[in-house]
């Protein structure tokens, strides 16, 4: 089956007549307040004490996740109800154009001709976040390769469509039970959880042992009904490495679609090296003809080869007695089977006796469930996308909205008319925003926003990690779905945390650090083949609150040095026209 990309036909007549009409986005009927915002900006160690629901301090990537029960599906939620679109709003006033923002652009413009820079296609926008008043522009309504900011798209997208405390469920089914044996199959029945592992896979098996499971006379048999069969996401196919950030997908897939290959010296020189490959492990046929020599030199060495669904690794080199391990990861073939394969031997590990190996297939109707497991909220799954730039985390979301939102099973044309339909939404919404200044083009250029928001042939999404060259926007698109986002009165909070702080965490925890970014600007990075980009939001020395947008296309210069030209960027914002 070809990949579907979607490129939406132009909605502009529609929007025109109906723009007036419709109801604004949630972002324009009341908004995150003020004073929440500016502490997310700032970077708060408490992340913004009055926030409307608790968060932990952003962990470690590979620290255990805290894992909570879920809610019951008819709870309320612990929310304020919207406000009338016609009340007034809870934002400081916004001042006209003044002295400082004309600094503030002019100074942008001198930093955006820097070599690294002037010898690259440039597309830019800077504005406020309060009224999306711009201070600099440059190409803003182009088209460009968005690199990972593309997972902007898809959190927003996905915040907007399900909200921040949906959780994706995974379900134990099982034939009948006699004593502690069931009759038959064990079967699981994934519906999209991105962030399944180990731990996930043992608390399950430990659940069943409390219910007083100790065997299985068939087999495990992992049912991935609410996906389509395809598993690489658009785009992925233009090339065939075995890259862990370019993953498969899978209803119910464990390890982000990888696997982690730990290499140790062994016992004494001659002997193999000790290759150990976590729960799942027999997924993979092994062939090790690494050896342990003397010394602490490690020159091990990785290949993988497709065997029908499964793999072979292949294993070789020497590793020197005294020589520390070496972990890499490599994708797996098909995530749900390696998944049944982990979770089997999760099983057996706890002593839950097997009748045979893993299998796939379909769940027979009048099952007896037996657990349902529930994800963290959506508003945790979308720190790894965001902070850690996750490409599973954002293809395994975008096929998931789309079957939330359409229904199953998912496919990846779905997952891009979902994030279409939300970039519709906030079109409407911005215009309507937008018609109070139409006599003023030197804050809110008309045609700009116009590109941005009505021209659906000037951008094209494709899949969710923006990987190759699949995906292209407008630095004004990625501005406008910034702005709604960040202020939605229901989200807007979750959005701005998942994003990495400057100086602090997640892929901007080396960037900025001794600049007046650090701390206050967050924003999502994006590196391609002479691609860079920086996405996000920020708070100035001064209070003011801004959105940057900034697409270094066709660079020539190395990577560390387009970087750098960017971040002085975003420090000038920080930093406002201060000395």
């Amino acid at each position: 089956m070809k990949h579907t990309t979607a490129r939406p036909s132009s909605l502009l007549p529609l929007l025109l007549v109906c723009v007036l009409l419709a109801p604004p986005l949630a972002a324009t009927a009341g908004e995150t307040s003020p004073k929440h915002l500016d502490a997310l900006l700032r970077g708060s160690p408490e992340e913004a004490a009055d926030a409307p629901r608790d968060r932990e301090e952003d962990a470690p990537a590979d620290a255990p996740r805290d894992r909570e029960e879920a809610a019951p599906a008819g709870a309320p939620r612990d929310r304020e109800e919207d406000a009338p679109a016609d009340a007034p709003r809870d934002r400081p006033d916004c001042p006209p154009p003044s002295d400082t923002g004309r600094c503030l652009g002019e100074r942008l413009r001198r930093l955006a001709s820097a070599p690294a820079l002037r010898e690259a296609r440039l597309g830019a926008l800077v504005g406020r976040l309060d009224d999306g008043a711009v201070l600099f522009s440059e190409r803003a309504g182009e088209s460009f390769l968005p690199a990972s900011t593309t997972k902007l798209l898809v959190a927003a997208a996905a915040l907007h469509h399900l909200g921040p405390e949906h959780r994706f469920r995974t379900e134990v089914l099982s034939d009948s039970q006699e004593g502690d044996r069931i009759r038959g199959n064990l079967y699981v029945r994934g519906w999209g959880d991105p962030s399944i592992d180990a731990a996930t896979l043992l608390s399950l098996a430990e659940a069943l042992r409390e219910r007083g499971i100790g065997a299985i006379e068939g087999r495990v048999i992992v049912d991935g009904a609410a996906f389509d069969d395809e598993r690489l996401p658009p785009g992925f196919a233009r090339r065939t490495t075995d890259a862990a950030y370019r993953a498969a997908v899978g209803a119910f897939a464990a390890y982000s679609g990888a696997v982690r290959v730990a290499i140790y010296p062994g016992p004494a020189p001659g002997a193999p090296c000790r290759v150990d490959l976590g729960l799942g492990g027999r997924y993979f046929e092994l062939s090790n003809g690494c050896r342990t020599v003397a010394g602490k030199a490690s020159k091990p060495t990785l290949a993988t080869e497709r065997v029908g669904d499964r793999m072979r690794l292949v294993v070789a080199g020497q590793m020197g007695s005294g020589a520390p391990r070496v972990v890499t990861r490599r994708r797996t073939e098909h995530p749900e089977l390696h998944a049944a394969y982990a979770f089997s031997e999760a099983l057996t590990r706890l002593d839950i006796t097997l009748g045979g190996g893993p299998r796939l297939g379909a769940t027979p109707s009048e099952r007896q469930l037996r657990i349902t497991h529930h994800s963290a909220p959506l508003s945790v799954l979308l720190r790894p996308l965001n902070k850690d730039s996750d490409n599973f985390y954002a293809e395994m979301i975008l096929k998931a909205l789309g079957g939330e939102v359409f229904g199953h099973p998912a496919t990846w044309e779905q997952g891009q008319r979902a994030v279409m339909r939300y970039l519709d939404e906030v079109g409407a919404a911005m215009v309507k925003e937008y018609a109070h200044a139409a006599g003023d083009e030197d804050l809110f250029p008309p045609a700009l926003f116009a590109a941005a928001l009505l021209d659906r042939d000037a951008y094209l999404f494709s899949n969710g990690s923006g990987l190759y060259d699949a995906t292209r926007v407008s630095p004004a698109l990625l501005f406008h779905v910034l702005r709604a986002a960040a202020r939605d009165p229901l989200s807007g909070a979750d959005f701005v945390q998942s994003l990495p702080i400057a100086g602090r965490d997640g892929t901007l925890r080396r960037r900025m650090r001794d600049t007046p970014a650090a701390g206050r600007a967050r924003g999502k990075t994006g590196t391609l083949n002479r691609v860079n980009t920086l996405a996000g939001l920020v708070q100035s020395m001064d209070g003011a609150r801004y959105v940057f947008v900034l697409l270094a296309n066709e660079t020539t210069k190395a990577h560390a040095d387009v970087r750098q030209a960017l971040d002085r960027m975003v420090a000038a914002i920080s930093r406002g026209c201060g000395p």
